[in-house]
């Protein structure tokens, strides 16, 4: 009787460990076998022959990596549990100044974030308004930089999410830029 009883306790410990293995490595996997596509969710600017129905509130898009999410502000551990987090201490789109987003790698916010290019758009919803950007650069820093959340004198978004997914001991911060025609495929 305890024999299989510790046996059943293997085989469950065993597949709890499967399963979080997987969870922690789904969107790059997913993006490795081909599974993530580029996904235009609503008629923009930046590509006028999409269709789709305007966003409701504020929102984060990057087409690049089926990015689709709300973004908001007050409690950072509420905003990231459904999608992004807009530090209210930075800027806002369309003035000058640093604009700072972070983003889940675990909730999948912002976890293929490391995948975006140069040239890539991204989209801000803020206000009833969209805001295009081009992604410029990117770089990985520390948890301890706060440089990502200095005011820059130019309008530029900055979005982050730890890196490497499964330990979080690393940032991988993307900057993109105003850009009214970003280079869409």
């Amino acid at each position: 009787m305890i024999g299989r009883a510790l046996i059943a306790l293997g085989v469950l410990v065993a597949a709890t460990s499967i399963g979080v293995a997987i969870w922690q490595l789904w969107p790059e996997t997913s993006w490795t076998l081909g599974l993530v596509r580029e996904r235009w969710p609503y008629v923009s600017s930046a590509r006028s022959s999409d269709e789709g129905a305007i966003p409701d509130g504020d929102r984060l898009v990057i087409p690049r990596i089926a990015v689709d999410v709300p973004v908001a502000e007050g409690d950072p551990d509420r905003a990231l549990s459904v999608g992004a987090y807009h530090h209210p201490e930075t800027g806002i789109p369309g003035e000058a100044g640093s604009i700072v987003i972070a983003g889940h790698r675990n909730r999948r916010a912002l976890a293929l974030l490391s995948r975006l290019r140069p040239g890539d758009p991204v989209l801000l919803w803020w206000n009833g308004r969209e805001h295009v950007y081009r992604v410029e650069r990117q770089y990985v820093t520390t948890p301890d930089d706060t440089e990502v959340l200095a005011p820059g004198s130019t309008e530029e978004l900055r979005m982050y999410t730890c890196l490497p997914r499964w330990l979080g001991d690393n940032r991988t911060v993307v900057i993109a830029v105003p850009g009214a025609e970003p280079a869409v495929p």
